[in-house]
């Protein structure tokens, strides 16, 4: 004949609640029907199957062995708690170091992280700091370049000026050499018309030089031969 099985708790406890002062580790005597300590330990991190399963397997005693009397189970369960409780504070600790551990941890890199967002916002405010400088450059260049252009208009119609005086100029310039070239060849023509009609006169001045000198040598032979007959007579 089987014992009729003491009701299931509804509420899930943890290890941390199991363990708190204002709760009894264990109510067997009372008749509430809660589960050991050790039962709630075993039960957290587990399905709800699991957990069924466990205080199943806890409560139904099986056919070959006697059923234990309340008070052998209570002091059983009294004898096992202090090491429990030892055990369970030494896992509290150690959670809990653990835990402060990860906060420690979290919370340096959480600084880490405040200290890389200010970095890049500083980042940030210089870019676009120098960006607005940039495009203050930029616009004084475009300003700049507007106004090279607008002085190179008159510039260029200058120099389309100067182009058409240029061409003016070269004009007149062929013309006075051709000019020139013509006078050179005048100059050439009556150089050697100047020098045909010099020449002519010299000679004939120098026909007529000899012609003076002969008839003057004649006269002189013709003369002294008269002069001689006087004198002999």
């Amino acid at each position: 004949m089987s014992l009729p099985r003491s009701p299931r708790i509804r509420q899930e406890l943890t290890a941390v609640e199991s363990i708190s002062p204002g709760k009894k580790l264990v109510e067997t005597n009372t008749g509430s029907g809660d589960r050991p300590l050790f039962f709630r330990r075993t039960n957290v991190e587990r399905s709800p199957m699991e957990c069924r399963s466990s205080y199943s397997s806890f409560s139904t005693p099986s056919s070959s062995s006697l059923p234990k009397s309340p008070t052998t189970s209570s002091s059983s369960n009294a004898a096992s708690q202090p090491s429990r409780v030892a055990e369970l504070d030494r896992e509290i600790v150690a959670m809990r170091s653990s835990h402060e551990n990860i906060v420690v941890v979290l919370r340096a890199t959480n600084k880490q992280h405040a200290a890389n967002v200010l970095e890049l916002r500083a980042q940030v405010a210089a870019l676009t700091e120098e960006n607005l400088w940039l495009e203050r450059q930029l616009t004084a260049k475009g300003e700049l370049v507007g106004e090279l252009r607008e002085m190179e208009k008159p510039q260029q119609r200058d120099t389309v000026n100067v182009g058409e005086i240029l061409e003016i100029k070269d004009a007149q310039i062929q013309t006075l050499e051709r000019e020139m070239a013509q006078l050179r060849q005048r100059l050439a023509r009556l150089g050697s018309d100047k020098d045909s009609q010099l020449y002519q006169q010299f000679q004939h001045y120098e026909a007529r030089r000899e012609r003076v000198e002969r008839t003057y040598q004649r006269a002189s032979e013709g003369g002294f031969g008269h002069g001689a007959s006087l004198c002999s007579r």
